[in-house]
């Protein structure tokens, strides 16, 4: 049964890869909107990438190496965010929230973010 439930995670994990390269491979025809910030290649992106998609990277590489990236994702997004006059609220993953006052400053679109890799 183990062997059956392997098996069938590793064939799930193969088609899933499959998937993003024929993704990756669509996407590279089409230009991104111009909301789009892509992040520049660093090594330390380079490297988590790498790490990302290897297939024997053990789950709790995958975890923490994906929970850096999403920091560095939402780091540049915050980065090009600016507050408005007006109260915020914030919810964290927890469920949480918080309310804040930001000083007046001036308002902009937000961009998406993506890595380029």
């Amino acid at each position: 049964m183990v062997q059956f439930i392997e098996r069938k995670l590793f064939e799930k994990s193969t088609h899933h890869r499959e998937e993003l390269s024929r993704l990756e491979a669509a996407s590279k025809e089409q230009p991104l909107g111009d909301r789009v910030v892509v992040l520049g290649e660093t090594p330390q992106l380079k490297f988590m990438n790498t790490i990302l998609q290897d297939i024997d990277t053990s789950a709790e590489d995958f975890i923490f190496y994906f929970d850096r990236l999403a920091a560095l994702i939402v780091e540049q997004w915050v980065s090009q965010a600016e507050a408005t006059r007006a109260e915020c609220s914030l919810t964290i993953c927890s469920g949480r929230s918080t309310t804040c006052n930001s000083q007046q400053r001036q308002s902009r679109p937000l961009k998406d973010t993506s890595i380029k890799g």
